[in-house]
């Protein structure tokens, strides 16, 4: 139930990253992200893995970038969910900061590898997009990420625990 909960945000977040309703905001959110890292921490690292794996290469159909955001987001996915018991992950409000700092990170890999190919920008006017949309997108993770919780606990399975300590 978790797949297909999962397979339903993931294509529901790039429909709505493709829509011409994420146009209308000044700042692209990447909502794959916050579905990405919400899910991470609340399931940990091989799902995260999973998850962001999945997610990029949606997203990487959708932008023909090969397989660069399918790698990104899949290692963001593992971090994120490596994270996890570190992070008190019942609280909305842990995904935030995650959102901010590997948004950042990986803009800062497709900036990199864009400045390799000779596109690149400076490091202010990077920082003038980066920054601002990658605030935007913890800002709304922090609501998505309840969302994703409640849906994770709805799809949990009851006996995982019970054939756990037998």
């Amino acid at each position: 139930m978790r797949v297909v909960a999962a397979a339903l945000l993931i294509l529901l977040g790039a429909w709505l990253q493709g829509s011409p309703l994420n146009d209308l905001l000044t700042w692209q959110i990447d909502l794959l992200l916050v579905v990405v890292i919400s899910w991470a921490v609340g399931t940990g690292p091989r799902a995260g893995l999973a998850i962001g794996f999945a997610a990029g290469a949606i997203q990487d159909i959708l932008l023909g970038g090969g397989m660069t955001y399918a790698v990104l987001k899949g290692l963001i996915g593992l971090g994120a969910g490596a994270l996890r018991p570190l992070l008190h992950d019942r609280q909305g409000m842990v995904v935030a900061p995650l959102v901010l700092i590997f948004g950042l990170l990986q803009d800062g890999a497709i900036a990199l590898l864009l400045g390799m190919r000779g596109f690149g920008l400076p490091w202010n006017e990077w920082m003038a997009i980066a920054l601002p949309a990658a605030a935007a997108g913890a800002l709304l993770g922090w609501p998505l990420s309840l969302g994703i919780r409640w849906i994770l606990h709805r799809t949990r399975n009851p006996w995982a625990l019970r054939e756990a300590q037998q």
